[in-house]
């Protein structure tokens, strides 16, 4: 089962996704999930506390706005390769016809 786009990347949807995986061990998919998940938001919050009771409040400033940055240049490199993937699917179903 491919991931075509992102939107199947949200919570519900990595819930079904996973569980549509693993139809026979649906219980042990939202066990391992919300732990999951659980101990992301613990590092997180880890983290955070660390940068603050460390360097102090500016540097979990500068770490959030790293974050920030990291992820629009996620979002920004996702885009133009779709873009590119939609042109080059464009190209080739000009080139069969």
């Amino acid at each position: 089962m491919a991931i075509d786009r992102l939107e199947a990347l949200p919570t519900a949807g990595l819930m079904t996704l996973m569980m549509k995986a693993a139809p026979r061990a649906v219980e042990i998919v939202a066990a391992l999930y919300v732990g999951v998940f659980n101990v992301a938001i613990a590092l997180g919050a880890w983290a955070g506390g660390q940068a603050v009771d460390g360097p102090g409040l500016c540097a979990n400033l500068w770490l959030a706005a790293g974050f920030a940055a990291a992820a629009l240049l996620l979002s920004l490199t996702i885009s133009v390769v779709e873009h590119a993937m939609k042109a080059a699917d464009k190209q080739l179903g000009s080139a069969t016809n």
